[in-house]
């Protein structure tokens, strides 16, 4: 995965951003409190454990439901399930924000619950979209990535753009 430079560029993006964000909130704590780190702020932080796992099993229940929506891709029309595919996606959106708004969570507990969101949102949509790419009738089903090439399957190693 990371040899593929636009990922190793996400990556650095990422961590670059937690160290700022790091240093941010020991700069603060120290010019603000005159310490360096501080135990109550992380608890302060990750307050609302019970609620970030409480909604994880709840996205987690909701986003099971996607072999459900899959399997009705398969075998309806996109005028059908395109929508239920945006309304179970909606769903564990409103799950993730209504959680991460109504209690009092800690800044790392909201950030905690919204990665997890992005993350089972980008897995579902992979998932759906490789089994309707592949297992349904459409006029890409015979390619595949091999590395930087697109290969199509039934004319052997062709190279297309």
């Amino acid at each position: 995965m990371f040899e593929i430079k636009d990922f190793q560029t996400l990556y650095n993006m990422v961590v670059a951003s937690f160290i700022i964000l790091t240093f941010s909130l020991f700069y603060n704590s120290y010019v603000t409190k005159g310490e360096f780190v501080d135990l109550i702020l992380l608890f302060e932080f990750f307050s609302g454990a019970k609620t970030v796992i409480i909604t994880w099993l709840m996205m987690s229940f909701v986003f099971f439901g996607i072999v459900l929506v899959t399997k009705l891709a398969l075998r309806t029309s996109r005028f059908i399930w395109i929508p239920i595919y945006i309304i179970h996606c909606s769903i564990n959106f409103f799950i993730a924000m209504h959680n991460a708004k109504s209690e009092d969570l800690g800044f790392a507990s909201v950030v905690i619950i919204m990665c997890e969101f992005v993350r089972m949102l980008m897995k579902a949509h992979s998932y759906i979209r490789t089994k309707v790419l592949y297992l349904k009738d459409n006029p890409y089903r015979d390619f595949e990535f091999r590395g930087i090439k697109v290969v199509n399957i039934k004319q052997g190693e062709q190279e297309f753009d």
